[in-house]
């Protein structure tokens, strides 16, 4: 799966915004390495979880820009 580079500055060093673990499962998010800006929440149960996975539970690539 090919990730969109960051809609705001276009840059595509992407990493992996790791939340605090609740009885929800432990919530991740898409992050730009270069500008901070940072794509929605969703909740994963998996230890080990890939850039690619959090933006297609995220839906990063299903923006128009």
């Amino acid at each position: 799966m090919t990730i969109k580079p960051c809609p705001f500055c276009g840059g595509s060093k992407l990493e992996i915004a790791i939340g605090t673990t609740d009885r929800e499962g432990c919530p991740v998010s898409v992050v730009c390495d270069d500008c901070g800006a940072q794509g929605p929440w969703n909740y994963t149960r998996k230890i080990d979880v890939t850039v690619e996975e959090v933006a297609a539970d995220t839906k990063w690539n299903e923006r128009t820009s």
